[in-house]
């Protein structure tokens, strides 16, 4: 796999190209997204996810730290440590406002070593409305989860989820295939694309990697949605459905 720079691009969730996705579809699926909006300066509005959630989306996967605390020397091949991963001071908000839409949110960082103090930053998990922690295992920085960090998650109230690729750290996620997995069909994200592709949302088969045969999530593209930048991302439906909810999202308010 191909190192690439890095850009903000890899503020969202993805850098290389998933290896062996057939294309056939093989579930009904519901649009989604990933992003970090503080990595681009994007300060989305009530109105920006209600018009989303109009629109089909129900499910946001967002970083909530800031990418500076994250990566302090702007590098992803370079985490910084945990004692210095900080909560991006819109997150609750901007939570907040996709719950209140109606949609469901996930959280992942981009730095593995950030997701005890995003968690504990972000408290009072009914509210996010799910909720998921989605480890994010990529080249770069190429950090995988540990099974006692797998169990902490879930002790603490969220379902877990892996999102990777087919060779992204070499088969050292042999084991967590029990895991829902989030993939990626992204081919290069040095040139973004325009917007999701034809069959968006089309969940497909991919060919077997790490003790997966399946995916409950994929990132079909990158690109702008009504002037936002996001990953378009296929959620399996029933899957998504049979996750655990959070309060109401006519009732949600962050205090």
């Amino acid at each position: 796999m191909k190192r690439i720079l890095i850009t903000l691009t890899a503020c969202l969730i993805g850098t290389f190209l998933v290896s062996g996705v057939a294309m056939a579809q093989s579930t009904s699926a519901v649009k989604g997204f990933d992003t970090c909006f503080n990595c681009f300066g994007q300060d989305p509005q009530q109105a920006w996810f209600t018009t989303e959630h109009a629109d089909g989306y129900q499910l946001m996967v967002i970083d909530p730290d800031t990418w500076s605390s994250e990566f302090p020397d702007g590098n992803a091949d370079d985490p910084g440590p945990a004692s210095q991963c900080q909560l991006a001071a819109d997150s609750r908000q901007l939570i907040d406002s996709a719950i209140y839409a109606g949609m469901r949110v996930a959280i992942y960082n981009r730095n593995l070593n950030c997701w005890r103090q995003s968690l504990d930053s972000l408290g009072r998990l009914e509210k996010l409305g799910t909720p998921v922690y989605v480890w994010d295992v990529e080249t770069q920085p190429g950090l995988v989860p540990t099974r006692a960090d797998v169990a902490a998650v879930t002790k603490i109230g969220y379902d877990n989820a892996v999102y990777s690729w087919d060779g992204a750290v070499r088969a050292n996620l042999r084991g967590f295939h029990t895991l829902p997995l989030f993939v990626t069909e992204v081919a290069n994200w040095n040139t973004p694309g325009a917007g999701p592709s034809a069959d968006f949302p089309a969940t497909n088969s991919i060919a077997p990697f790490d003790g997966w045969t399946s995916a409950q999530m994929e990132q079909d593209s990158t690109g702008q949605l009504n002037g936002i930048r996001v990953d378009f991302d296929a959620v399996n439906a029933a899957w998504l459905d049979g996750l655990r909810h959070g309060d109401a999202a006519s009732t949600v308010r962050w205090g």
